[in-house]
């Protein structure tokens, strides 16, 4: 069903951005609470900019309906390109959205 497809690419994302995040903390020598307390700090200074979308990354990596969200946007985007910039919704339910992940 889309729903597992989309839970298992859920999961597959979850792996990458932890592996990531994972190999950036010790390059870095960052502890989790200082990446928690960079974007508490992030969040507070950014309400209502473009740079918290680095952070819907990450929260989309903690919550499955966050990325389910996350890749709705990304497919609404890719929609918008075709249509020469307009913001267009997609015409797909929030819920079936596998050809996000097969576009």
């Amino acid at each position: 069903t889309s729903s597992c497809r989309n839970h298992h690419v859920y999961q597959q994302y979850v792996q990458m951005v932890d592996s990531q995040l994972s190999k950036f903390m010790a390059d870095e020598r960052l502890s989790q609470e200082a990446i928690f307390a960079a974007a508490q700090h992030e969040q507070a200074q950014a309400e209502g900019t473009s740079s918290l979308l680095c952070l819907d990354y990450i929260v989309a990596c903690t919550e499955y309906e966050a990325f389910m969200e996350l890749a709705y946007d990304h497919k609404c985007m890719q929609e918008a390109s075709k249509q020469k910039g307009q913001w267009v919704p997609v015409d797909e339910p929030f819920d079936a959205l596998t050809t996000i992940f097969h576009d």
